[in-house]
Formats: structure tokens, sequence, C-alpha cells
């Protein structure tokens, strides 16, 4: 779908535009090649000693439990698989990027982060618990990570009009996806198709992150949407996000249950399980902050 002219033309005034670095591009084109062996994965790491370093730290925190400590990028490819390395060096470049430092009164990226890690967490546990083999709880644990990935765009690139959004939500108590569309003509999830259409980001990844306000819009990949919206609502509906806690949750699109036959039995497993995840998912947080 094509970005709003409006948009296009803003973006197209913008410098420094944020692009991913080479080690996570090559992953990306390989990770899905069937040829791919875990020493070729390595081998893509090893391009970047800092990202390797993290990754490393990554696979031994809470979050990932193993039950002994994994010593080398090549153990930690066997072990944790290709999708699961994908993810954490998505997470990592792409925390690099927009680091939470620089808060401003309207924006605290601190918070934005928390939810986005907390809104991952949630996408993972759904996926982990309905029965549907079209959902990856690494793949929707990325999804939900990057979901809101345009407000932070916005934030350092289209700053004014970011902050005619934050007004109208403080006063007017309406969802922010609903006012951007309203008064900008284009949404945050119009910001994150060019990103990460940019970023050539697969197409399982691509629209749940444009598509967690629209789930039912793209028919192939109903299912991955409808992961990464609820996630976004129970974040609010859980009272687990900081930011924008003021507004109402998002609209919740009800057919996003039958996609997943997603049921009250299912919520009970995740809230049971939350309080747990939570302490993991923070030793997530604390190495990508790091």
């Amino acid at each position: 779908m094509p970005v709003p002219l409006e948009l296009k033309d803003k973006i197209k005034r913008i410098s420094n535009l944020p692009t991913l670095p080479q080690v996570a591009t090559h992953l990306l084109a390989c990770i899905n090649d069937p040829t791919t062996s875990s020493k070729d994965v390595a081998g893509i790491l090893a391009q970047d000693m800092s990202i390797s370093a993290k990754v490393l730290r990554l696979s031994n925190s809470a979050f990932y439990g193993m039950p002994r400590k994994i010593t080398n990028i090549n153990e930690a490819v066997v072990v944790l698989g290709f999708k699961v390395i994908n993810t954490m060096v998505l997470s990592l470049t792409v925390f690099d990027m927009f680091p939470d430092a620089k808060d401003q009164p309207t924006f605290n990226r601190a918070q934005f982060w928390q939810h986005s890690v907390f809104c991952a967490l949630l996408a993972k546990l759904i996926a982990d618990v309905v029965d549907n083999r079209d959902v990856s709880p690494d793949e929707s644990f990325c999804c939900g990570l990057l979901h809101d990935v345009g407000k932070i765009v916005m934030e350092q690139y289209l700053h004014d009009d970011l902050q005619k959004v934050v007004k109208q939500v403080n006063s007017q108590g309406r969802s922010s996806y609903e006012i951007e569309n309203e008064i900008l003509g284009y949404t945050h999830t119009d910001v994150a198709e060019w990103l990460v259409n940019r970023w050539n980001l697969p197409d399982v990844l691509f629209y749940p992150i444009i598509h967690h306000h629209t789930p039912l819009k793209i028919k192939s990949f109903t299912s991955n949407n409808a992961v990464c919206h609820l996630a976004d609502y129970f974040c609010y509906e859980l009272e687990l996000t900081q930011v924008d806690a003021d507004q109402p949750s998002p609209p919740l699109i009800q057919e996003c249950y039958g996609a997943l036959e997603f049921n009250n039995s299912h919520l009970d497993q995740i809230k049971e399980r939350l309080p747990e995840e939570m302490e993991r998912v923070a030793s997530f947080l604390d190495v990508l902050r790091g």
C-alpha cells in the first residue's frame, strides 16, 4: 500500500535516515535460506564484535534460561536457532539506532522501550498458548518489539507532528492512532511501513508491524497480525504500559480472537505466567540498554 504523499514529502526532507547495519542486513538475507548453516550465521555475527558480545550476553540472560553457560557464538546459534538469533540482532540494532536517552517532556524513550518489550513478551506468550501453526513465538516477539517503531521515528525526525498528536491525545483522551489519521493525514504505522520496507524485513515481520491496528487488512498474515494487535491491546488492558498511559486502550478488533481461536482460558494462562516472565524479560531490556 502506498505511503501518503504528505508523508513522502516530509521524508524527502529528512537527512541521516536510519539504516540497518551490514550484519543485520546479511543475517536477514540468509536466515530463511535452507542452505544456510550455523557456521554461516556465526560468521556473519563475527563481523560485528559489539553485536556478538551482546548476543552472548542475551543468550546467557535469565530471559532464555539456558541450563548451562553458552561460551561462543556458534554454540549460541546452534542452541537457540536462527529465528531467535535474528530476533536478538534486530532488537539490538534497532535499540542502538534509537537509544532511550534524551527524553523529551512529552516522549519518554525509556517508557517507550519498556512498553515495546512488554508488548513483545505478550506477543510471544499469545503465540505460545494458541494452537496455530502460522505463528512463531520468536517472530511474534520481534513484531511486538518493533510494532511502534514508527512513533520513535516520528519523535526523532517528525517531532513537530508528534507534538501536535500528543497535545490532542492529552486533551481528548483518544488513541494516538485515531488522532494521527485525523490531524496529520498519516499514522505511525505509515512511518513504520516506510522504514521496515527500507530495511527489507520479511513479510512475516513486515505485516504485523504495520497492521497491528488493522489486523484483518492482509488475509495472508491475519494470524500474525492478530497476535501483535492483541499484545498491544493487552499491554493497556493489563496496565503494563506507562507510555501513553492516560489514553484508552487501542480499539479491540474482536475478530482477532476467532482468527487465533484465542479464549479466556488462554488469557488466564498468560496472566498466570506474567509475573515470572516479566522478571525474566527485564534481563532482556537490561542487555538492550547495556
